[in-house]
């Protein structure tokens, strides 16, 4: 069954780190022109691997009960120069729960948020305390695991 039989979905965030807005694909990415710094991401998105409350990863007035959820990885990749994808699977989302992952992890590149700051923010479950949420045209659907 297309809900019922779903093991995980695998999400894709699209981000060009470069000091010049790009001319081509501008609509199928985030532009972040700060540097960023990709080893404390990875850290800090080791922190959210696994099963947690992701509450202070969820849409502000959303009525969903259980906000527990699994993601079972997190893969930050710098394709080419400038190019950066990152990877998120998990067995279930809430809504706006990957861009705003996306956010908050970008704010840790910048440097706004230490990676060890992950596990206060995940036990605090606040949206106010976590990132800021990444625009939705860098974010695309890769893959349904049955």
């Amino acid at each position: 069954h297309a809900q019922r039989d779903v093991k995980s979905k695998v999400y894709i965030y699209k981000i060009r780190n470069q000091k010049l807005r790009p001319a081509l694909g501008r609509n199928y990415c985030w532009f972040v022109r700060f540097d960023l710094d990709l080893e404390s991401m990875r850290r800090a998105a080791s922190h959210l691997i696994g099963t947690h409350d992701f509450s202070c990863f969820c849409a502000t007035g959303t009525d969903v009960q259980n906000r527990v959820r699994t993601v079972l990885s997190i893969e930050i990749r710098n394709e080419t120069e400038g190019h950066i994808d990152i990877v998120v699977e998990a067995k279930g989302f809430l809504k706006y729960m990957v861009r705003n992952i996306i956010g908050t992890l970008v704010d840790v590149g910048r440097g706004k948020i230490k990676p060890e700051e992950i596990n206060a923010i995940l036990a605090s479950r606040d949206r106010k305390q976590a990132g800021t949420t990444a625009p939705a045209h860098g974010l695309f659907l890769q893959e349904v695991k049955y």
